[in-house]
């Protein structure tokens, strides 16, 4: 771990009497975590990410078509208002993207463009389509690219291709069958803590007094893992 460190919120709660890191060059004060006062197991963070999580409001389509024999490819006779962008659909919903660029070419305006739309729409849609074979259904595409990057993870240390001297397997193999069995989803903002395989909290946002706290109680040198940023 790197001897200084951010200053990372600590979730809204008050924070506890502050004292200084062993490191001189470490000006910020830190809390006294007292680990058997800590609420590990509250879902409060998690149900309060969830009702943030607001539908965006769309506007309503708009069409324009073109009713020539040919397309129209003239860019000086495009009709008024016309775009090429789609913010009436959800940017990452690949099946609407790829039906509506069906759509434009049918419209038969400025189709070059929707060819090329479509091609790496459909590109997309095929690598995700590989990342949730053989997965569970409904898992929410940053669940699926978690897990395959895991199962990466995974094999590399089974295989021996990375030496796994911190101890993390029991941990890749936990998370693996917590994402799979939707004990655990992927929630930017919160992070939950694993000690040699078993799960040490609900999702709760990065505090890294906490986390040196319980990386010291569970010997963190090895078998310690921080699941949901990169530290």
């Amino acid at each position: 771990m790197p001897g200084k460190r951010k200053k990372i919120p600590d979730g809204g709660r008050p924070a506890k009497k502050a004292k200084q890191s062993d490191d001189p060059d470490d000006q910020i004060p830190r809390k006294d975590i007292k680990i058997e006062e800590l609420d590990l197991q509250s879902k409060k963070y998690v149900m309060e990410w969830q009702q943030a999580d607001i539908k965006v409001d769309r506007p309503p389509r708009q069409r324009w078509v073109h009713n020539g024999p040919q397309p129209m490819e003239d860019k000086d006779k495009l009709p008024k208002g016309w775009m090429t962008d789609e913010p009436d659909l959800d940017p990452d919903d690949l099946d609407a993207q790829i039906q509506r660029c069906k759509d434009r070419l049918e419209d038969k305006i400025m189709p070059h463009v929707f060819e090329i739309k479509l091609e790496d729409f459909q590109r997309r849609k095929e690598e995700q389509d590989k990342l949730k074979e053989g997965e569970p259904l409904n898992l929410g595409l940053d669940v699926y690219e978690r897990i395959n990057a895991l199962e990466m993870i995974r094999y590399s240390f089974e295989e021996g291709k990375y030496d796994d001297t911190y101890e993390q397997l029991p941990n890749v193999k936990s998370l693996l069958a917590a994402y799979r069995s939707k004990d655990l989803t992927w929630l930017p903002g919160l992070v939950t803590y694993w000690s040699k395989g078993k799960r040490l909290c609900e999702p709760r946002p990065l505090d890294w007094d906490e986390f040196e706290a319980l990386s010291r109680a569970s010997n963190g040198e090895k078998g310690f893992w921080v699941e949901g940023v990169s530290i």
